[in-house]
């Protein structure tokens, strides 16, 4: 009788105490959620916040089962345009919508949201500049991502600029949409003097085989493939095709000096220099990647247009800053997903392994470690603009608070590890008894220049370390004639850094070579 009265007594506790803790879950969550909508109150939207649009039910209807194609049938989703109004100035125009996305956060969602792509009928007026451009989830595109487009595109590169808007459909609130814009032939002639152009991109088809063994829908084994290709009724796509089937080719066989005829070096060194910062390969990915080729040029542009806040380099792989030019392709890489195996990252990779291109990279990278606060300022006050329609997303929580803290914490540390990697510098070599011949290699990744004091010999621009197309290290040895050997003549300047390597990282010594 005693036990069950204690067991009765102990398990009325337990079920107050479940009581209790249930109770001030709610308590805390309704506080936070009246705080919520206290803050919002005392920060009401303005109109230039809001894109406003009308639908008519018919339309309505249209993009729902667009849409379902996709969640109930398991199809493809269906992307027509439909007639809708905008809403600019006070006054409604005609314009057109339709779905965007690939992927299934833009269909299945918390709030039973899409994501669109909408254009104006007439050029006579824009939306904030813009004439078409996309309506992305803020669960899909928030200020992170938001941030590192806008910073891309602040250094020259083909890239979205966009700010976070509140979406009203037919006088109900959709809540936070991610306001970017359309990387189109308009936008390119009118930001980027482009003005006769075709943009390729792989087909989007996720059945395809790959999936199952590399966990990653977006990559195919013929990504490197102008059959590939997402077709166009455009007259000038099948010239472009011609041109980038050279371009592929280049790729395969490795042919660096015929590839590089076909880019802009200076446009890839800073593509190459902001992705690397922000040390996610996702975007350049399969049939996440899409390139601008110019038909005045005859050059390839590739599109950045990041999708997540940043990656982390693993805590065991911080130290070993010579894998430094991997991290990018290997940074999204687990036990189920292997984005690192697409083939069109050979493109990036063959690239890095030609030592002008990198070194035009590496300088650009290091401008950014010098000037890193301004770097940081940019992104500051991107978060800033959208801080005020971000208290109005149904993500203004926490987390989200946390998503800037540590996407400046991953760049903070990707930036330590490039700084390690652009410095580091030791000369090793042995002055020849035998020929007055000074053999040396210069383990630094970035170029140095060999000078004497006293000129005994001319200057010497090297590279000791190279990379081969699978970014594995290669060593390259020089010879110098020189009349004497004297160590304290010999100067070795970082051409990136302009610092004098020091004298404890230089170590020559004398050799009596023995002929066979």
């Amino acid at each position: 009788m005693k036990k069950e009265k204690k067991y009765l007594l102990t398990n009325k506790y337990f079920r107050v105490a479940i009581i209790l803790v249930f109770s001030a879950s709610i308590l805390y969550y309704f506080f936070f959620d009246l705080k919520k909508i206290g803050i919002r109150i005392l920060n009401p939207l303005k109109e230039s916040d809001k894109i406003t649009l009308r639908i008519e039910p018919k339309n309505e209807k249209k993009l729902k089962e667009y849409s379902e194609n996709y969640t109930i049938k398991k199809k493809k989703p269906i992307k027509k345009w439909v007639n809708i109004q905008i809403k600019n100035d006070g006054i409604y125009h005609n314009a057109k919508l339709k779905l965007h996305g690939s992927s299934a956060p833009h269909y299945w969602n918390s709030r039973n949201r899409n994501s669109y792509t909408l254009k104006l009928n007439s050029k006579s007026f824009s939306i904030d500049g813009k004439e078409k451009f996309k309506l992305i989830i803020d669960e899909e595109c928030d200020p992170s991502i938001i941030t590192i487009n806008n910073i891309a595109n602040s250094f020259g590169l083909i890239a979205p600029k966009g700010i976070m808007k509140s979406l009203i459909i037919n006088d109900r609130n959709f809540g936070v949409y991610g306001f970017v814009e359309d990387i189109c032939k308009d936008l390119l002639h009118k930001d980027y003097k482009i003005n006769n152009c075709s943009i390729l991109s792989n087909t989007a088809d996720w059945s395809r085989k790959e999936f199952k063994s590399t966990g990653v829908r977006h990559r195919s084994d013929f990504d490197l493939y102008h059959g590939h290709i997402s077709a166009k009724n455009s007259k000038s796509h099948p010239l472009a095709l011609g041109y980038y089937k050279l371009f592929c080719e280049h790729i395969k066989s490795g042919n660096i000096k015929a590839l590089k005829e076909m880019i802009d070096l200076e446009y890839m060194g800073k593509y190459l220099a902001i992705a690397s910062i922000f040390n996610d390969v996702h975007f350049m990915t399969g049939d996440n990647l899409k390139f601008v080729f110019d038909f005045n040029s005859k050059l390839f542009y590739p599109i950045y247009r990041a999708e997540n806040k940043a990656a982390r380099i693993p805590e065991n792989k911080i130290a070993s800053f010579s894998e430094f030019n991997s991290f990018l392709f290997n940074s999204l890489d687990n036990e189920n997903k292997q984005y690192s195996t697409s083939p069109n990252l050979e493109f990036f990779k063959l690239l890095l392994s030609d030592n002008e291109l990198r070194n035009i990279r590496d300088k650009l990278l290091y401008n950014v470690i010098i000037n890193f606060d301004d770097f940081l300022s940019k992104l500051e006050i991107d978060y800033h603009k959208n801080e005020s329609i971000m208290i109005h997303s149904d993500l203004f929580n926490e987390k989200y608070k946390s998503i800037k803290k540590e996407q400046i914490s991953i760049i903070k540390q990707t930036i330590n590890v490039a700084k390690n990697y652009i410095d580091y510098g030791h000369i090793y070599g042995s002055f020849n008894l035998s020929d007055s011949t000074l053999n040396l290699i210069s383990d630094a990744f970035c170029t140095v220049k060999i000078t004497s004091k006293n000129n005994l010999f001319e200057e010497q621009i090297i590279n000791g370390i190279e990379f081969d197309k699978k970014l594995n290290l290669k060593y390259k040895y020089i010879d110098i004639k020189i009349k004497k050997h004297n160590i304290e003549d010999l100067v070795f300047v970082n051409m990136v850094t302009k610092d004098t390597i020091k004298k404890e990282h230089i170590y020559i010594n004398k050799i009596l070579e023995i002929k066979n």
